[in-house]
């Protein structure tokens, strides 16, 4: 056999491999733990997970470690994890002993140290063991200190519930780098932790009327109508000419005038106006479009990905979808081409290690190698969320799983994605909500329904009434 026959049997097999590859059946995390309707990410080693409205916890391994008991449940941070039971909140840590029991109206997560909440008689604020230091009503702590309301004014205590900051403005916020925005006598202005005012509430005759998101030791503030920056001493560090500024994302900041936008970084520099257009900043890179042409600046303002681009998303899992001479193809975040799609007639970001693409006025989904991992057959698709997608085949939508199997059948006239172990449905105009099997939590009933969510209710609209459900379908509360 000469050598280039061998070289051919060498590639076939590779290719051979490859298609095997692709071809084994996938197995998921909700495949591997299928008794849960809801499998969250792990923190501090367990996940909450969720089985017909109650949540509990795993390990690594998939044993409940806390068993599934609770109407709603957070992920564990520092071995403590808020837990709702019977309507009332407390705290458990990994064996599932309630460290601060379930007797509370509500309670917040805790920030430095200290979880706030309320009974049906006051407010509290408790330590790490459950013991009350403060009985009062308040904001979270933030640099030590807490916002308190007395006679309609506020102030801030300390963590023994001391008043350090007389109650005297008509709103206040949280403390940042030393620094708190006050109102006081309908003027915004500035105070340290020892409430003195380091800018004033009316400068030189020039009221600050919005603003005070920080970065690096810069505040965005508006005066007369236009946005700028100064910093914590009161300097104007640039100009207040910008009809627009939005809060600093990652270090970055944009301002507008007209039509034109620029990218401040941590407020250093007076900007150059020289795009048309600027979006939110995802995976450490803003979109920016130029001339009819999109690219991409990082966070210390440069330009990495040149505006060469008809159409470019933001990025997802460290690669973005974008249009360049008429064809699709996906780059990295430096601007090379790592997969490229010039068979098909659209292409979506991925989501979940797949990608939704369209040939032939067909969609399907392919990897992140490029393989069509679901044939191109549905009339439309929404991008996997919780290892479902929804799809539509004869105008009908139901739900396949990472394999491209029918897990729910197609039957209902619309959907949306999972979130939380719920995807909201609709049939005959009226909508309701599924859980992964498919069973109809909340009947297409209501006019309007939103799903779950991070919440333990749903709230809907039926026959003129506001409707709450909780997540076994019971209607808990009615409203006109």
């Amino acid at each position: 056999m000469d050598i280039k026959s061998k070289q051919m049997i060498v590639v076939f097999a590779c290719l051979c491999m490859s298609v095997l590859a692709h071809a084994q059946h996938i197995v998921g995390l909700y495949s591997r733990y299928p008794n849960y309707n809801y499998i969250d990410t792990f923190s501090d080693g367990l996940a909450r997970v969720e089985n017909n409205g109650d949540y509990g916890y795993i390990d690594t391994s998939g044993k409940e470690i806390i068993r599934c008991q609770y109407e709603d449940a957070w992920a564990f941070e520092n071995g403590l994890a808020r837990v709702a039971k019977n309507g009332k909140y407390g705290f458990i840590d990994e064996t599932g002993k309630e460290v601060i029991p379930c007797v509370y109206k509500f309670l917040r997560p805790f920030s430095e140290g200290i979880v706030r909440g309320w009974t049906d008689t006051e407010g509290v604020y408790l330590d790490v063991t459950g013991r009350k230091i403060i009985s009062r009503y308040g904001e979270d702590f933030s640099e030590g200190l807490a916002v308190v309301r007395e006679n309609s004014l506020n102030g801030y205590m300390d963590k023994t519930g001391k008043i350090i900051i007389v109650c005297q403005y008509e709103n206040a916020n949280n403390f940042h780098h030393g620094f708190a925005v006050v109102v006081k006598d309908h003027k915004l202005g500035i105070i340290n932790k020892q409430g003195k005012t380091v800018i004033p509430f009316d400068s030189t005759g020039n009221t600050y009327t919005e603003g005070g998101n920080y970065s690096a030791g810069i505040i965005i503030m508006q005066r007369n109508g236009h946005w700028g920056y100064i910093d914590t001493s009161g300097k104007i560090v640039i100009p207040f000419i910008y009809h627009d500024a939005y809060p600093f994302e990652n270090g970055i900041s944009v301002v507008a005038n007209g039509a034109k936008y620029g990218i401040i970084v941590n407020g250093k520099k007076k900007p150059l106006l020289q795009y048309d257009g600027v979006v939110g900043c995802h995976e450490g890179l803003t979109r920016v479009r130029k001339n009819g042409k999109r690219g991409f600046v990082d966070n210390t303002g440069n330009e990495v990905i040149p505006c060469q681009y008809e159409e470019a998303w933001d990025f997802s899992e460290g690669i973005c979808a974008v249009i360049k001479g008429g064809k699709y193809l996906y780059i990295d975040k430096t601007g090379k081409t790592v997969l490229t799609c010039y068979k098909y007639q659209s292409i979506r970001p991925f989501s979940g290690g797949f990608a939704a693409v369209k040939k032939n006025g067909k969609w399907g989904f392919i990897d992140k190698v490029g393989f069509e991992i679901i044939l191109c057959q549905y009339e439309k698709v929404l991008n996997f969320s919780e290892e479902l997608a929804a799809v539509e085949i004869n105008g009908k939508w139901g739900f396949i799983n990472l394999n491209g199997n029918i897990v729910i059948p197609c039957r209902f006239d619309g959907a949306s994605s999972f979130d939380g172990g719920y995807a909201t449905v609709k049939n005959n105009s009226k909508i309701g909500i599924i859980n992964r099997s498919g069973k109809e939590v909340i009947a297409c009933e209501c006019d309007n329904l939103n799903n779950f969510g991070s919440s333990t209710l749903a709230q809907g609209w039926r026959n003129g009434k506001f409707i709450f459900y909780n997540k076994k379908g019971v209607i808990v509360k009615e409203e006109k």
